[in-house]
């Protein structure tokens, strides 16, 4: 029993458009939205009191401890400094 001569095999099709655009990195969506995402991210880490003046104004503690002997103001985390 002879086969029948099998087809040649055709070479895979070209991608399509959307299939190639995925490949490169999205579109103006995709960019979009990871924009928001770094500036989100990037307002975030400013608003933690990092460096700067801003910084310090966001670590300083509040001065409300006054010492009894020498007078002097101590922030509210040195509670024994103050006694």
């Amino acid at each position: 029993a002879a086969r029948p001569p099998q087809a040649l095999s055709t070479p895979p099709a070209a991608p399509s458009p959307e299939q190639r655009g995925a490949a490169m990195g999205g579109g103006n969506a995709q960019k979009t939205a990871m924009s928001r995402a770094k500036n989100a991210a990037k307002a975030k880490a400013e608003a933690a009191g990092g460096g700067g003046a801003k910084g310090a104004q966001a670590r300083a503690a509040a001065m409300d401890l006054k010492c009894s002997v020498c007078m002097q103001c101590f922030p509210n985390t040195q509670v024994k400094a103050a006694q």
